[in-house]
């Protein structure tokens, strides 16, 4: 049996291109008798007699990080002082945990011959695994590894002006100009993280997407809603924050209706999964979802780029992410560091729901949500049909696709991104959002009992005969329904109508009015 080693047979793992005639298993004299040989310490012992024996004694740290480091593998510091271990192969990142950085070295020696040669020496290959392995908690813990380089290389980043999308043939880049495609070897001085190449190829067409023709659709064929959608898209793609812009995107269902009603169905989902085609998306079930859990975020990394909260419950509160969308998100993931991900490197956030969220004293929280509501045009078919999508596309999105397909997605995608950057997100009229939000914490009668009352501002109104009235449609005289809870329902109507709700006596007698 041969006692030469083929490097072919040592290291079929990918390798940094600079490093590929990296000898891993060069012997080095460390005088003495001493010597190391790949990750192990060895010594040659003379007994009497003259007789020789190889002795292990153990692995050999030095080694060991120089193997690992000329491998690729590195750490990179959080703006926190904590590090991410990552692999960098031609400047392409990936995140590794220390188990994954030991199950590479083990795999480099399980590549080894049956039988190998040291100082003169035939030792078996199973004799090195278990030297390597008798060692291994001690040197793959993610504290013992903090010795390997620093990785300080800066990330292809989008700016102001600028968005930029990997693909495998090139980069794709956006201005309010247009598209260009550029290749990789324009970018030497950046890095990249390799989760967030997209994994097709990219050209520029002007052929329409299926996809161009399902965002009109959800936006009613309506011109400054379409634009608005687009525009909403490129800001989510967009990975800058700028202070001024801020914003979590919300889609609720255009349709009027109440908790007991809303059903969804109309493609708010298939809007965020599109999202999902072109930038890491954390996605959280908003059923159950829990701002008092600490580990609610754990699904956000340093590398997500968005985050989709879907289909919350009606009692969420909005209040919780105010915080977060302008200081920035502090994690916690179980069993692990509390990370910290600052406020210009934040994931965008979107939220989707059948029902409209609280909102501090009823405003509609413009300065923190961009609002698009969803037509019916998809929903109102699933009473004939279980799939609308296929009904009326031909396919599946973002399963039934080909090639040409997602190149045609793409770029409708990336022109909307183009627009944003020439545009902005414009001031974005809803239809019924303020009424559904109404009708949703109120009751169908109060909604359709207070329209049709047009009450003026700066009028005063009995409280006991408006409340009877109320209560005579809503229950009949005998029924049960509060005072104080006809006061509650005035209240929220003034909230949402952004009108502020009064109660004074006025000629000794208890009277309302909205100012």
């Amino acid at each position: 049996m041969s006692s030469l080693i083929d490097l072919n047979s040592v290291a079929p793992i990918q390798t940094p291109a600079q490093e590929q005639n990296f000898d891993w298993l060069k012997l080095h004299d460390l005088k003495n008798g001493n010597y190391s040989f790949g990750f192990w310490n060895v010594s040659i012992q003379t007994h009497t007699g003259g007789q020789q024996s190889l002795k292990f004694g153990g692995v050999c740290k030095t080694n060991t990080f120089e193997i690992l480091e000329n491998f690729g593998f590195c750490k990179r510091y959080r703006e926190d002082g904590s590090f991410l271990l990552i692999r960098n192969i031609d400047n392409i990142l990936t995140k590794v945990a220390p188990v994954e950085i030991k199950d590479f070295a083990l795999d480099m020696i399980n590549g080894l011959p049956e039988e190998v040669e040291i100082c003169g020496f035939k030792i078996k290959k199973n004799n090195l695994v278990e030297v390597f392995l008798r060692e291994h908690n001690i040197l793959f813990g993610e504290n013992s590894l903090s010795p390997l380089k620093n990785h300080t290389k800066k990330l292809l980043a989008d700016t102001p002006t600028t968005m930029f999308f990997p693909y495998k043939n090139g980069v794709a880049k956006v201005t309010k100009q247009g598209l260009e495609l550029i290749p990789y070897s324009n970018l030497r001085n950046l890095c990249i993280w390799e989760n967030h190449i997209i994994k097709r190829h990219f050209s520029i067409t002007d052929v329409k997407s299926m996809f161009e023709n399902f965002i009109q659709n959800v936006s009613s064929q309506d011109p400054s809603r379409i634009h608005a959608i687009k525009t909403a898209i490129g800001y989510l793609l967009h990975r800058y924050y700028t202070s001024t812009c801020t914003k979590a995107v919300v889609f609720y269902d255009e349709a009027v209706t109440d908790n007991d009603t809303a059903h969804g169905g109309t493609g708010k989902g298939i809007v965020a999964n599109a999202i999902s085609q072109l930038r890491e998306t954390a996605v959280i079930n908003g059923k159950r979802f829990d701002t008092r859990e600490r580990f609610a975020l754990q699904k956000v990394n340093e590398s997500t780029e968005v985050v989709f909260l879907d289909d919350i419950l009606p009692d969420f509160d909005f209040e919780y992410f105010n915080s977060i969308l302008t200081d920035g998100w502090e994690v916690e993931h179980k069993n692990k560091t509390t990370i910290r991900i600052p406020f210009e490197d934040s994931p965008k956030l979107i939220i989707s729901s059948n029902h409209i969220m609280k909102t501090k004293k009823g405003e509609t929280a413009s300065r923190r949500q961009f609002i698009i509501e969803i037509s019916d045009f998809y929903s109102t078919m699933l009473t004939t049909t279980q799939t609308p999508i296929v009904d009326v596309h031909g396919c599946e999105f973002f399963r039934g696709w080909d090639a040409q397909q997602w190149n045609e997605f793409d770029n409708f995608m990336l022109t909307s991104c183009s627009l944003f950057l020439k545009k902005g997100l414009p001031v974005n009229e809803t239809k019924n959002v303020v009424y559904n939000r109404l009708l949703q914490a109120t009751s169908n009668d109060f909604c359709e009992w207070v329209e049709s009352k047009n009450f003026l501002s700066e009028t005063y109104y009995h409280s006991g005969q408006f409340y009877m009235e109320f209560k005579n449609i809503a229950v009949g005289e005998n029924g049960l329904f509060s005072q104080n809870k006809f006061t509650a329902f005035l209240k929220l109507y003034a909230e949402t109508n952004g009108r502020t709700y009064k109660s004074e006596r006025y000629n000794a007698v208890a009277h309302f009015r909205f100012i």
